[in-house]
């Protein structure tokens, strides 16, 4: 069996070893007596093979100048999109708490053009609050119309 040599130490190293037995360094891979290749031969640069043409870039448009416009004012909020204070709300539950004018006054601001939206929205979510019950009670009615028919000539009889 060949005998490989250490490029550290100089020591023999067996063939089926992987690393030197006297300075522990990894062992060659050629055995005594085979030619290693020259650096030359081993850092040998790869042959170009067949070169993919480069793209063609056009260049870039120039910069066209863009007239600068006076600068647009910032307006103020319109009238209907400012926001009710606490004291607003609290009016206007006021007036939803009397029986037939906080239905008027709710459809009047629903259907209004210069209501500010949260009062208009306010009114709306009531008038659908205000409906869902009436139709509750008007079901209600209907179901039990009977009972409530027997009801009214006893306590009337």
């Amino acid at each position: 069996m060949p005998e490989l040599i250490c490029a550290s130490c100089g020591a023999a190293v067996p063939a089926n070893a992987k690393f030197c037995l006297t300075c522990g360094a990894k062992a060659p891979a050629a055995p005594v007596g085979t030619p290693l290749p020259s650096a030359q031969q081993q850092f040998q640069a790869p042959q170009p093979t067949a070169q993919l043409p480069l793209p063609q870039y056009s260049a870039a448009p120039a910069p066209q100048a863009v007239p600068v416009d006076a600068p647009v004012p910032i307006a103020s909020p319109a009238p209907d999109e400012k926001p009710m204070n606490t004291m607003g709300y609290l009016l206007t539950l006021l007036v939803f708490s009397v029986p037939l004018v906080g239905v008027a006054v709710a459809f009047l601001w629903v259907f209004g053009k210069k209501t500010a939206k949260t009062r208009k929205n306010l009114a709306l979510a009531r008038l659908i609050v205000w409906g869902g019950f009436f139709i509750a009670a008007l079901v209600f009615y209907i179901l039990n119309f009977r009972a409530l028919n027997e009801l009214v000539k006893v306590i009337f009889s």
